[in-house]
């Protein structure tokens, strides 16, 4: 079975020395194709006349990363669509650790899953067994001044 479009996909392409190079192409695209640009780490300067070219042309999209406030609750989403749930702490734990990278987080959550042997959920036991994160590492690793977290950890006699 083929499909009626080709797909061009350009990863990292603020490395390409002469992107400009690709703008008697954007001007007269092939109806069968799609070529994507990724820029990564770097803002596309719009002022140049390609990408003035492409914006007339073409659909542009700007994706900007995740906001970290916003990480949990795509954890919890992305889990609910594996079948599987995941405790609001084993959330929170797994994106004060791994940040705002979403492949990062795919590829934990799937480790997680190829672990759980039969249950449905995922808790914070589950994410310090299986990839190493600690909730007393995580706390350890606060802002906190060294004096507070040292009197919160040990009881006074």
């Amino acid at each position: 079975m083929m499909s009626n479009y080709q797909v061009i996909i350009v990863k990292e392409a603020q490395n390409l020395d002469k992107v400009e190079n690709l703008e008697p192409y954007i001007l007269n695209p092939l109806e069968t194709t799609i070529l994507v640009l990724c820029y990564k780490y770097e803002k596309i300067d719009r002022r140049k006349t390609l990408f003035k070219n492409i914006e007339k042309k073409a659909s542009f999209s700007n994706q900007q990363r995740s906001m970290i406030i916003k990480i949990p609750d795509w954890i919890s989403s992305y889990v609910r669509k594996m079948n599987y749930s995941i405790s609001p702490k084993a959330c929170f734990l797994l994106a004060e650790f791994l940040g705002n990278d979403i492949s990062k987080i795919v590829n934990e959550i799937s480790k997680l899953i190829i672990n759980l042997s039969e249950k449905q959920e995922i808790t914070e036991d589950d994410v310090e067994k299986n990839i190493g994160i600690s909730k007393d590492t995580m706390y350890l690793n606060s802002k906190k001044p060294w004096t507070q977290r040292c009197s919160e950890i040990q009881p006074d006699h």
